[in-house]
């Protein structure tokens, strides 16, 4: 059986919500979150070399995504960046759904 999720980008990209059958909660991350937490080979030398993954002072967004197969997903930022695939099992071990909405206001839909 496909494990089809149903995505959503939130509060103009501030926010992607993803729901998953084979688990059926919601999951949620801040854009910013994800950016600097992209395991990319070029952010994950960036950490190893102590720069800086985002400008703080930029706001970060999500203006696209992708599924990558049974892979993962494939997150593109306000930034440019578009690399980093975000394995399944990887964002089954991300728990940010209580920040998204004490953060932001928004419920689950």
């Amino acid at each position: 059986m496909v494990d089809t999720p149903t995505l959503e980008v939130l509060d103009q990209g501030r926010w992607v919500r993803l729901l998953r059958p084979h688990n059926g909660f919601p999951q949620a991350w801040g854009a910013a979150w994800l950016r600097e937490h992209c395991r990319c080979a070029f952010c994950t030398k960036d950490r190893r070399d102590s720069i800086p993954i985002i400008d703080l002072q930029t706001p970060i967004q999500v203006t696209g995504l992708e599924v990558i197969g049974s892979t993962g997903l494939r997150f593109e930022f306000s930034d440019g960046h578009n690399r980093g695939i975000f394995p399944w099992a990887y964002l089954d071990s991300l728990d940010q759904y209580p920040k998204f909405s004490a953060l932001s206001g928004l419920q689950p839909g």
